[in-house]
This record gives C-alpha cells, structure tokens and sequence, in this order.
C-alpha cells in the first residue's frame, strides 16, 4: 500500500480509468505529475508492467514476494 512517508503521491487504476502495463497509464501519470521517465523510478511486483515501464523510458526495480523496499530505498539514496 502507499506509504507516505516514502513517496509524494500515488495514483490508483480504479480512479484513473486505466491499468498497468498499458503505457496509456504511464503517459497518464508522468503527465499529470510532471514527470521525466528516465528521472523517474518504477517500482513493482510483476514483470511485465516492469518491462512496460521500462520500455517507456523509466528507471526501473522489480520487488521480490516479501521484500522490504525501504532497503533499498535507503541503499539507493532516495531517503
């Protein structure tokens, strides 16, 4: 679930109207939070929205079943 204390904002298939991978959701968000995909972190458990992601221009972590992101978050500097 969204945990606040790491991200600024979450956006959510059912309120958008649109799901992952389809890149209409990719574009969707980076547009309405002004994103740049290759500035831009994605992260998620299933391969092939990783692999949409990817393609689209994101940076890019695939979680492992019962990983704790904030790891490597931390790791990575984003905190």
């Amino acid at each position: 679930h969204f945990e606040k204390r790491y991200f600024d904002q979450a956006f959510y298939s059912h309120l958008v109207g649109d799901r992952k991978p389809n890149p209409s959701i990719f574009t969707y968000i980076t547009e309405e939070a002004l994103l740049t995909p290759d500035l831009t972190l994605f992260m998620d458990d299933t391969m092939e929205n990783i692999k949409s992601a990817h393609q689209l221009g994101f940076k890019t972590y695939f979680v492992k079943p019962d990983e704790e992101i904030a790891e490597f978050l931390k790791v990575e500097g984003f905190y």
